[in-house]
């Protein structure tokens, strides 16, 4: 089984017991507090990729690095991960279970990178757009990239529409160097 099929099962599992137990807030509180850990201390989060490594001492990592900083749900599968050598699991927790919680959502959270602060008129477009193809409500986010070059490109859940001109460099590279 691959990493992100094993992110997958922890974060459902995870995702399925919050909501059983009406706390699916507190978990995500829990996953604010992983990626606050991970940014602060990346270092963190290369020993938990080196999983093996460590193996000893695994459980002792995961109950000093993140356990005070987590409630009693994200804790069990912290430990659970700990437990079955996958501390590697850890660090993509947080963005498989916003993913989850977004699809279980009346909204969707949608990014659109432009190489410049877009016009107004344009998030609202992408907006409505959006909010038709995906059923709910987009939430637009913008973020600005201008390695893109020009145009724009959005991204939601695990799907990316590609608008940008330096995709379109890409292709056209890919077309003229084909035989």
């Amino acid at each position: 089984m691959s990493l992100p099929q094993i992110v997958r099962r922890y974060a459902l599992a995870l995702f399925e017991v919050a909501k059983e137990r009406s706390a699916v807030a507190e978990v995500e509180t829990d996953m604010e507090a992983l990626n606050k850990i991970f940014r602060e201390m990346p270092q963190v989060r290369d020993w938990c990729r080196e999983g093996r490594l460590h193996f000893a001492s695994a459980e002792t990592f995961v109950s000093t690095a993140f356990l005070p900083f987590v409630g009693p749900l994200t804790a069990t599968t912290l430990e659970l991960a700990a437990r079955h050598d996958r501390l590697a699991v850890i660090p993509l927790l947080p963005e498989a279970l916003r993913i989850l919680a977004d699809r279980a959502s009346s909204k969707v959270r949608v990014v659109l990178e432009t190489v410049q602060k877009p016009e107004r008129e344009l998030v609202d477009r992408i907006a409505v757009a959006m909010t038709q193809r995906t059923g709910k409500f987009a939430v637009v986010t913008n973020r600005v990239r201008p390695e893109l070059i020009g145009g724009f490109r959005i991204l939601w859940n695990d799907s990316v529409i590609d608008l940008t001109a330096k995709e379109k460099l890409r292709r056209l590279r890919t077309l003229l160097t084909s035989p």
